[in-house]
């Protein structure tokens, strides 16, 4: 299938919902990357490397400071059941995206793992667009 290389950083964020579970000193894996213990566990998260081996536990999906800022526009329905306008029809998300992000063509459709897929709307704010293919 190939090989890519990711370039890494000191800083990792992950989703706020995948660190709910997780416990001071549990092994959690980056995916594709390597093993984390957590050390510490307040407003941010404090880890230490725990060996590149494959294990059973929980795998997370990772970007690092060093990505692309993004913003996805995820629309709602446009109309309330009474069918008026609904003014919170419209979801701007932010977040990471890798540097790859940055060479796509506007209008190229990507998958976000574990978000859906998104369309490249503009490259200068790196600004996607959630679509259902």
């Amino acid at each position: 299938m190939g090989v890519r290389l990711v370039e890494t950083a000191d800083v990792f964020y992950i989703s706020a919902t995948d660190v709910e579970g997780i416990k001071i000193n549990e092994i959690f894996r980056l995916k594709d990357l390597f093993n984390v213990k957590l050390v510490q566990k307040q407003n941010m998260l404090i880890g230490e490397y725990a060996g590149k081996e494959v294990g059973e536990g929980k795998k997370i999906q990772w970007v690092t400071d060093r990505h692309l800022k993004a913003t996805v526009l995820r629309p709602g329905p446009l109309l309330k059941e009474d069918d008026t306008y609904n003014e919170d029809s419209l979801h701007v998300e932010e977040g990471y995206c890798e540097e790859a992000c940055s060479k796509l063509a506007e209008g190229t459709v990507v998958q976000f793992e574990r978000y859906g897929f998104c369309r490249l709307d503009g490259k200068k704010e790196t600004r996607f667009v959630f679509t259902n293919p």
